[in-house]
């Protein structure tokens, strides 16, 4: 909750994030509390999410890649040149990657709604995210443009 905001708002905007949630499908609300257990460390990730040795792999895996998300916080709260955003982007579009092809988040709602808990809200900040898709199939795509095709999402790297 916000220094300036008051109790009853922060309320109204957490019944807001509970709602969105419940919306989700069941597979990409399983994928969203497993993949904030291992962003957190809140639990034995393996133990309480692996189905199978494939899926205790893939745990594996993804417990690799976000151990990289704390410094994805910290700069995403510092303003960065060309260069330094070029690495954020490369391993924010790694971190999507790997999430996207687990083909567990149904739709760019419940990608969005991962990566600001991942992430903070602040993500919205260097990120500018297209829905239209029919624009990245037209060619009216900006340069430096990433494509997330499943989704109909072209993510355009903002460089403040």
């Amino acid at each position: 909750m916000g220094t300036n905001m008051k109790p009853a708002e922060g309320g109204v905007l957490a019944l807001a994030e509970i709602r969105e949630f419940a919306g989700f499908d069941a597979a990409s609300q399983r994928y969203i509390r497993r993949s904030l257990d291992v962003a957190f460390d809140r639990n034995d990730a393996i133990a309480l999410w692996s189905r199978d040795l494939d899926e205790a792999e893939s745990i594996r895996e993804q417990m690799d890649l976000y151990e990289g998300l704390p410094y994805l916080r910290e700069r995403i709260e510092k303003p960065f040149g060309i260069d330094p955003a070029r690495l954020f982007l490369g391993d924010l579009i790694s971190l999507s990657v790997f999430d996207l092809g687990q083909a567990r988040l149904a739709g760019f709602g419940s990608y969005r709604f991962l990566y600001e808990r991942l992430m903070g809200a602040q993500v919205g900040k260097h990120l500018l995210m297209r829905t239209h898709g029919d624009a990245f199939l037209a060619g009216d795509v900006p340069a430096g443009a990433f494509w997330a095709g499943d989704f109909g999402v072209d993510l355009v790297p903002v460089v403040a």
